[in-house]
Order: structure tokens, then C-alpha cells, then sequence
């Protein structure tokens, strides 16, 4: 690299144990720039910062409570962002997602998140379908902010157990040993469907199917519970569920029990999910939206099968009829971390010379 550059991140490491896909970016940025260092919102950064590079803006905002509270939080974190572009950083945003998911104040979200990319310098995209997206709803960033594709990273580096048997990870987990497992795993959102999941599942005609749901409802607060409460009434004897914020070496077991991860998100941009899935071997059913239907083309419909229109049982019957070998992997060389980290830090190299 033709100059050294000091990357301040939101989240760098912070995040590690939830979510090791910074850890692994930063890890892989680090051998081409001088120094990467977590941003914090209520400090002054020790040292200049070049680059300002921030993933998830709404998290700044405590956005459930109350709204005086919220704006209070925007209003600090677009000062905080202002000050350090004044003292000459550039601002990077990787764009996971185009609006928050979760709310409670939708109208102060919105101005927030237009205000923020009005001071975006540049933006990564993980796929050029996000791109295409964020253009349409936010016309400006063709002009006011460089932007470039980089893909989301595989999360083969983190794995603990890549050698986990169906048939010992089924014994751990306590799940029956014969049948045709299907899983959804992650946060466990409204906008994931799964109550949609569980009723189609139900109404499949195979004695064979078990489907598995491992991960904790939310928001917090009334529309968590109520989302709980919804899915446990849904529940029936085929259906195993494991509702808590799952440690990372039990979901690794769950994926390794499993013949087919499920997600019918009703929208998504990208999805790390899905690259953890195929991380350990396993396909997934998804719907054909944002950034998937270039991930199928890339490691094949047979790993990541996507569908148009609503999520029907269908998908799941398909699925029972086009099993892969438990020893099958897909290809995922174009994931891996080290091409990204240069590719990366040759975009901070790029927003520094503009």
C-alpha cells in the first residue's frame, strides 16, 4: 500500500461473540493497513483516524424506547460522525441492510438513516444486487459516495467443529436419529416467518420431516413475547424448539444434525445466515431476493435454492427429494477472507486519495 491508514470500526472486535464477521474482516484488513481500532461513541478516538468505518448505524440508536431518548442518541451519533469527517476521516459504510429492521419510531429512523448516508464518503456492497437496491431507494449515493462490491466472507476460519457427525450432533442435541431434519436458526424476527414455517411444515405430508427452530425471539419487550407465545402455540410433536440465544458451538451442531437449513424471510438485503449454513456443508432454502440469487449462481441452486412468491410446503417436499451426501461441501473460493481484506483496505486506499 502506497499509505499507511488508521481504520476506526463500528464494530471491529466488539461484536465477536455474536457475530464473528468483523473479527474476521479486520483480521484479514490489518496486514494492509497501519492499525485497525474499535469507535466509540462517547470517546475521542486516541490518534487521527482515516477511515471511519461503520456497518450497522441504526444500532447507535435505542430506537424501543422512548422517542426523546432515540433522537437524543441520532443527534449525538451524527455530531460524533461530523466531527471526526472535520478533522479529515473518511466515512465507510457497509451496507447489510438499506433500513433497520425493528423500530419503534419509524419516522425518526428514516430521517436518521438518510442523514447518515448523506455523510457516507463511501460504501461497500456485498453483493451488486444490493447496489442496484440502494440506488434506487437512495438515487443520491450514484453521486455523493464511491461505492464498490465486496462479498460477505465464509465463516470457515471460525468453525469449532467442522468434523461434527449428523449422527453425534443429533445425539447431543437429543433429536431423533432417523428422519429428515430441517432447521431455522438466528435471531427470530417477524420478518423471518417462521410462524409461516411452522404452519407449512405441519401441513406436510411426510412422517419422515422434523423441523428444528433454535434461536431467541424478538425485539425485546410485548412484540418478542408475543412473537414467543405465537410460535409455541404453533408448535406440535415433530417440531423441536430451542428459543434462547444459542451458543455458538451448539448452533454448529444443530447445522451438523440437520439435512436442510429453512430461512422464508418475507425480505433481505444479504444474509450471513445463509454463508454459515453453506460454511458447514449444508444447503438452504431462501427466498429469491437481494443478494441470494447471486449466491446460487456462484455455488449453485442445489446449494442455495431459491424461490419466488410466498414460502409454501412445496419447497420443503422438493427438498426431502434432493438430498446431498452428508460428506458433500460447496465451493466457496470466492468467500475467502484473505482476497476481501485486500480488497477492502484498497478501498480505503482509493477514498483516501479522492
Amino acid at each position: 500500500m502506497s499509505r499507511s491508514v488508521r481504520v476506526c470500526a463500528v464494530p471491529a472486535y466488539a461484536n465477536r461473540q455474536f457475530n464473528p464477521y468483523n473479527a474476521l474482516l479486520y483480521d484479514h484488513v490489518k496486514p494492509h493497513v497501519s492499525e485497525v481500532v474499535e469507535f466509540r461513541v462517547r470517546a475521542r478516538a486516541r490518534g487521527p483516524v482515516d477511515i471511519l468505518h461503520i456497518h450497522w448505524p441504526d444500532l447507535a440508536v435505542r430506537s424501543q424506547g422512548a422517542w426523546h431518548t432515540a433522537a437524543l442518541d441520532a443527534a449525538k451519533y451524527l455530531a460524533r460522525i461530523r466531527a471526526c469527517k472535520a478533522r479529515g476521516a473518511r466515512l465507510v459504510w457497509t451496507a447489510h441492510n438499506l433500513a433497520p429492521h425493528d423500530t419503534g419510531h419509524p419516522r425518526l429512523m428514516r430521517w436518521y438513516f438518510r442523514s447518515f448516508l448523506r455523510l457516507v464518503d463511501g460504501v461497500i456492497f456485498l453483493s451488486e444486487a444490493s447496489r442496484t437496491e440502494a440506488f434506487a431507494q437512495y438515487p443520491w449515493l450514484r453521486e455523493t459516495a464511491r461505492t464498490v462490491v465486496i462479498p460477505h466472507g465464509h465463516y470457515g476460519p471460525v468453525l469449532q467443529r467442522p468434523g461434527l457427525s449428523r449422527e453425534a450432533a443429533r445425539r447431543e442435541l437429543g433429536l431423533e436419529q432417523d428422519g429428515f431434519l430441517f432447521l431455522f436458526f438466528g435471531q427470530v424476527r417477524a420478518y423471518k416467518n417462521v410462524p409461516l414455517l411452522l404452519c407449512e411444515f405441519l401441513a406436510l405430508d411426510s412422517g419422515e420431516a422434523r423441523l428444528a427452530i433454535a434461536g431467541l425471539p424478538g425485539p425485546a419487550g410485548a412484540a418478542g413475547q408475543e412473537l414467543r407465545a405465537e410460535i409455541e402455540g404453533l408448535a406440535a410433536g415433530r417440531v423441536h424448539l430451542d428459543l434462547r440465544l444459542i451458543p455458538d458451538d451448539t448452533l454448529e451442531a444443530y447445522l451438523a444434525a440437520c439435512d436442510c437449513v429453512v430461512l422464508p424471510y418475507r425480505n433481505i438485503l444479504n444474509s450471513g445466515s445463509v454463508l454459515m449454513s453453506l460454511s458447514m456443508g449444508r444447503p438452504v432454502i431462501a427466498p429469491a431476493v437481494g443478494s441470494l440469487p447471486e449466491l446460487a449462481a456462484k455455488v449453485g441452486p442445489q446449494w442455495v435454492r431459491c424461490y419466488t412468491g410466498e414460502f409454501q410446503r412445496g419447497l420443503l417436499a422438493d427438498a426431502l427429494q434432493q438430498r446431498l451426501p452428508e460428506e458433500a461441501k460447496p465451493d466457496l473460493s470466492p468467500y475467502d477472507w484473505p482476497a476481501i481484506g485486500e480488497q477492502t483496505a484498497a478501498f480505503y486506499q482509493s477514498l483516501m486519495r479522492s
